[in-house]
């Protein structure tokens, strides 16, 4: 038997906030994973 949890939240495109916090996670989560050394998105991005 599996047990389940719902969580429900806005999409995305109604967070926009949520948005920077979550690419620069991401992009450090893939830098350590690819052993690359980043420093972060351009301001254009």
């Amino acid at each position: 038997r599996l047990n389940t949890v719902e969580i429900h939240l806005p999409a995305l495109r109604n967070r926009r906030a949520d948005i920077p916090p979550l690419a620069e996670h991401f992009l450090r989560q893939h830098a350590l994973r690819y052993r690359k050394e980043v420093s972060g998105f351009e301001d254009s991005a």
